[in-house]
């Protein structure tokens, strides 16, 4: 397979993480220190464990710091930017050196370090390079804030260097090349403490507990021969230093098999997964890459109660999740529709309680309520029924569907048995149920854990309920389940449509809570995520969506949707995409294709950024935990799967592309919105090789001027596109005769397509 064929290379950030499948959370014998994180400035280490870092020494020019990149004026890209694999590129006199990452077995990662005479004979440095160059392979244990208890380091005869800081494992660094001299140090990282270390390296030498060690790193120096070489370099692992010698040299031996097979991983799902081009931003271009890679990420293979690939919420916390889990997946669908759906499977029919709790893979629980009850997210906590029928609606599988109805079936039948109330109204157990965890809508004491089934009455809750039953009655229709009870479900749904609809209050225009006892409506009052207002929540936007609204209703809350583009609202991925799809579902394309920009400018650059600044979170060249409006003060996870629904909002409301639900044929729904600066008679912002049902897609948007925008669509497996307007006027679309489709729409406008 040509690995230059599908990624889309690029200067991508130098920063990023490479996915772990050998680890599953807290399972013993599985647990493997995390996802694999990169080190300034280049290298790769476990989360929390050892890492590697490589550096070059040309004459007495060191690349091995940030600063010694930055004080040279030196660029440090990274080309190759994917969940298998990272590499690292950089020019100087007269050569280009390229670092290449990946995971070798569960207990080692190798880097193979490539030197070739520089494609820009004028690039960084004075001339071709004639002093020696060398190759720094260094060994490292995290920073710790107090010191290590023990820490210990010495080298074998053929020059691997074993180190260990208490509580281990020990880790080794090798290299295929010749060692000319090593060394390790325990204080801080800077050039004079690299060749103290290598000056005092001749001998094998132990670290003292004495030391007080806060960081422990040993580096190899090895000469690069003159010509045109590649290499590769080690870092191995174990519970004792032979161990992780031996995985350090293996994996000299194996590494380049498995950068190989990690680039055919890449090639098989950039061969289906869509791709920016034209004229967006370059940044947006790269953290769409980003966010795929990182969605990726979330799934991991078969572990524990897990019989198939199933979908954790986070990398570095490897639980199931109903709101995440599904979220991501319909995401992942656009790149992996198979696997996405493998992933949704596994969560309902593996999952040890009805509810679906959320759990690690060795079937612990993981959110507990105040009276020890296993909580999992409702069914109103990031639309989960609704992100499965889109996922079918991309690819209509009756097959799929019948595995998974009788599991959504027993989730749906839980909540009506344990989650309704005498009067008939859906609850909470308590805010982290609701996935609102401590809002004081809900909770005013904001415990997160607190009981609140006599609390409140939430009207988000009795919209998912009967969202939730809907879906089930399509998805029963289209498998071909018996009419009672299919009616079953209809009856769910008018029940709850009811109770939703008492909770609309035709003063303010919002659907609200109510107080059991009382009636009132809630008022909440209290900073929440930097909102003095919490009453009218952007969840109670739910009714829009499946006709659930009466049209009286719907009209009055539309006339709000612009203001849900604010905060708390626009910074939680988790709310930001029940907005759009509720404007979505409304035809109000202009507000979720304005919300959309507002976040993907903000959030696309700084995921793209080359500093690590502000320390430490988020990490470029990820997903990250939520979109605040300033990074300063950021603290809260990155590579978290929802933090990629960017794609989602760049695909839906700016692109405008969305699954149609008709089921019959090759139908779908366009609704092109793009920032009026950006639309310019000239430009052109495509997305290429999107698959959907049996056709692969390329679309084009051309702006004419500030209203309207010519879309050009490249159907593979397609003679004929007919187009329709918000009035079910045909839309005059022009034909090449070869698959390509031009028609005139306008900006905020939605049409109905169908190919034939």
């Amino acid at each position: 397979m040509n690995s230059d064929r599908y990624f889309p290379f690029d200067e991508y950030t130098p920063h990023g993480y490479l996915r772990n499948p050998y680890d599953a959370g807290p399972f013993h014998g599985l647990d493997a220190r995390g996802a694999l994180v990169s080190l300034p400035a280049t290298g790769f280490g476990w989360v929390s464990g050892a890492g590697l870092r490589v550096g070059v020494q040309v004459g007495e020019d060191l690349f091995l710091t940030s600063e010694d990149f930055e004080s040279r004026g030196v660029q440090l890209l990274s080309p190759y930017h994917t969940s298998g694999a990272q590499s690292f590129r950089w020019e100087w006199k007269g050569r280009t050196f390229t670092l290449t990452f990946c995971l070798v077995g569960r207990d080692a990662i190798g880097c193979r370090a490539e030197v070739a005479r520089a494609e820009t004979p004028a690039g960084a440095g004075s001339g071709p390079v004639s002093e020696p160059v060398h190759l720094l392979v260094i060994g490292t244990f995290p920073r710790r804030p107090r010191s290590w208890d023990g820490t210990r380091g010495f080298s074998d005869s053929d020059g691997t260097l074993r180190l260990y800081a208490d509580p281990g494992p020990w880790a080794a660094v090798a290299s295929s090349l010749p060692v000319a001299e090593h060394g390790f140090w325990t204080d801080a990282f800077t050039h004079e403490a690299l060749r103290d270390a290598l000056a005092a390296g001749e001998q094998p030498k132990g670290v003292s507990r004495a030391s007080q060690a806060t960081q422990l790193l040993g580096v190899l120096r090895c000469p690069l021969p003159a010509a045109d070489v590649q290499a590769w370099v080690a870092l191995g692992r174990g519970d004792t230093a032979d161990q992780a010698s031996d995985a350090a040299r293996r994996a000299l031996g194996e590494a380049e098999q498995a950068l190989a097979h990690a680039k055919e991983a890449d090639e098989r799902f950039w061969s289906k997964a869509p791709r920016l081009s034209g004229d967006w931003p370059d940044s947006w271009r790269r953290s769409w890459v980003y966010d795929l890679e990182s969605t990726r990420m979330m799934v991991q293979p078969p572990a524990g109660i897990f019989r198939g690939p199933w979908p954790t919420w986070m990398a570095g916390h490897q639980r199931v999740v109903v709101a995440e889990g599904t979220l991501d997946m319909f995401r992942h669908g656009w790149a992996d529709l198979e696997e996405a759906r493998q992933a949704v499977l596994t969560l309902f029919r593996d999952a040890p309680e009805d509810q679906v709790p959320c759990c690690w893979a060795n079937g612990g629980y993981n959110m507990v309520a105040g009276d020890g009850s296993a909580c999992g997210t409702s069914p109103a906590w990031c639309l989960p029924f609704h992100n499965v029928w889109c996922l079918h609606l991309m690819a209509p599988s009756p097959e799929w569907l019948s595995q998974l109805y009788q599991p959504m079936v027993r989730y749906l039948r839980w909540w009506l048995r344990n989650r309704v109330d005498e009067d008939g109204w859906a609850v909470y157990k308590c805010t982290w149920e609701s996935g609102e965890d401590c809002t004081p809508r809900l909770d005013p004491e904001e415990t997160g854990f607190k009981d609140l089934t006599r609390t409140a009455r939430p009207g988000e809750l009795q919209a998912a309920m009967a969202m939730s039953a809907r879906v089930l009655s399509l998805i029963g229709a289209a498998i071909g389940r018996p009419a009672e009870e299919l009616e079953e479900w209809e009856t769910t749904f008018r029940h709850f449509q009811e109770r939703t609809h008492r909770l609309f209050d035709p003063k303010k225009g919002h659907f609200r809570d109510r107080f059991p006892v009382t009636g009132a409506f809630v008022e909440a009052k209290g900073d929440y995520w930097g909102a003095t207002d919490v009453t009218h929540d952007a969840l109670h936007l739910i009714p829009l969506l499946y006709g659930i609204a009466t049209p009286e209703q719907q009209e009055a809350v539309e006339q709000h949707l612009a203001a849900f583009n604010a905060l708390p609202w626009c910074i939680w991925p988790s709310w930001t995409y029940v907005v759009t799809e509720a404007c979505r579902a409304v035809g109000r394309h202009s507000e979720a294709g304005r919300m959309s920009a507002d976040v993907l400018s903000r959030v696309y650059p700084e995921n793209d950024r080359r500093s690590l600044s502000p320390y430490p979170h988020p990490h470029p060249g990820v997903t990250r935990e939520y979109w605040p409006l300033s990074l300063e003060g950021y603290d809260a996870s990155s590579l978290y799967g929802w933090g990629a629904t960017t794609s989602l909002l760049l695909l839906r409301h700016l692109v405008g592309f969305s699954e149609s639900e008709e089921t019959e044929g090759v139908r779908f729904r366009l609704a092109p919105w793009l920032p009026e600066e950006w639309r310019l008679p000239g430009r052109a912002y495509r997305l290429t090789n999107l698959h959907y049902r049996r056709c692969q897609f390329d679309l084009e948007l051309r702006p004419l001027d500030g209203e309207r925008v010519e879309m050009a669509l490249t159907l593979v497996g397609a003679s004929r596109l007919e187009v329709r307007g918000s009035g079910q006027d045909a839309v005059p679309v022009s034909d090449d005769g070869h698959g390509a489709f031009r028609f005139t729409a306008r900006f905020g406008v939605g049409y109905a397509a169908a190919v034939s």
